[in-house]
């Protein structure tokens, strides 16, 4: 049975969907960074491993140029995590509204049942209180 909820919860439920995919590409994202950072941490020691073998090598400009790096990463999987925090409170906002309406729309419906219902038990005894009614009026004109 239909409800006039359920254009809303539609709708509810299209939100919740797109909240997921911009929730599964800043995993993704947030993945790629930390591996970003993986990668640089072991260039950085590498780098530091090679250097210590020959003293005539200048790290000193190579190494600053990857903490920036390192650095400018790290601000982006602090940026990447605000999305993240937004996005989860987003999804469970819409989590909640959803199930409200879906609530909204379970009570519709059972309220429109329990009307006809009612409806169909008033018609039953319509029908039985006519019968002896009938029953009673022929038993009047029998004289009995």
């Amino acid at each position: 049975m239909q409800s006039p909820y359920d254009s809303a919860l539609r709708v509810q439920r299209r939100t919740l969907d797109s909240i997921r995919l911009s929730l599964i590409q800043e995993l993704a994202s947030e993945r790629a960074i930390e591996a970003d950072i993986a990668a640089l941490d072991e260039r950085m020691l590498e780098e530091a491993t090679v250097a210590a073998g020959n003293w005539q090598l200048m790290s000193h400009p190579y190494a600053q140029r990857q903490r920036d790096g390192r650095a400018h990463l790290a601000k982006d999987r602090a940026s990447t995590d605000v999305s993240l925090t937004r996005l989860r409170v987003a999804t469970m906002e819409a989590c909640g509204q959803m199930q409200a309406i879906a609530e909204a729309s379970a009570a519709f419906i059972a309220d429109r049942h329990q009307r006809l219902a009612r409806s169909e038990q008033a018609q039953a005894d319509d029908f039985a209180g006519a019968r002896i009614s009938a029953h009673r009026r022929s038993l009047v004109f029998a004289g009995r």
